[in-house]
């Protein structure tokens, strides 16, 4: 879907209305792995911190429900519950394991650790 609201934007027949190049390369469709990745580290951060404060995006975080444990691969799954009890059905937890599984990335088991590689970071480890 928010593809098709670029191309939407982007025909728009006022060229006022339509974003520059650098509006749309801020868009999170853009971004590069790393930089996902360290968005959804630092809101696993923000999100820890904020349990007190009790945020609208803590609330609103804890008010999702979606069934992320069976996306799972088995060996990667048995391996986060070695450390800890998630539930599998909280964005915050969910949020915790990919900060938790990237900040000890290296002291996964080596086929986890392939698992969960991109192909562009197998053919760089390998190369």
């Amino acid at each position: 879907w928010c593809m098709q609201f670029y191309v939407s934007i982007f025909q728009n027949v006022f060229f006022y209305r339509r974003p520059n190049v650098k509006a749309v390369r801020m868009h999170p469709l853009f971004w590069t792995p790393d930089v996902r990745l360290k968005f959804l580290c630092d809101v696993s951060d923000y999100v820890e911190l904020g349990k007190e404060s009790q945020s609208p995006l803590v609330t609103d975080l804890e008010a999702l429900q979606c069934s992320w444990g069976e996306k799972l691969d088995e060996s990667f799954r048995q391996n986060i519950e070695k450390y800890r009890k998630y539930n599998f059905c909280s964005v915050r937890d969910l949020l915790r394991v990919i900060r938790n599984k990237s900040n000890h990335f290296r002291e996964m088991p080596l086929e986890i650790q392939v698992c969960s590689m991109s192909m562009t970071d197998i053919f760089i480890l390998v190369g």
